[in-house]
């Protein structure tokens, strides 16, 4: 369990990771730049807020189609065998 969570975590913010650098390259992000754009200014908000709660909605839907339960006991019955 412990080994599939860190497993996870570490999907989690390699990917995390990489959305946000694909945002900001499409918003034309500019590490150099002294001021940066507005696209790039929007850009941020939605990668810091949007953007979490489209996730967000969508591991909460991805969660309600799961039956843990109905597994657990599948797992019991084959363990009695």
């Amino acid at each position: 369990m412990s080994t599939s969570q860190s497993v996870g975590n570490k999907i989690g913010i390699g990917f995390g990771s990489a959305l946000t650098a694909w945002v900001l390259a499409f918003a034309g992000y500019d590490g150099t730049a002294e001021q940066q754009t507005e696209k790039v200014i929007a850009a941020v908000k939605f990668d810091n807020g949007w953007l979490p709660a489209m996730l967000t909605a969508v591991l909460i839907i991805a969660l309600l189609f799961m039956d843990v339960e109905k597994q657990l006991k599948k797992l019991k019955e084959l363990k009695e065998q």
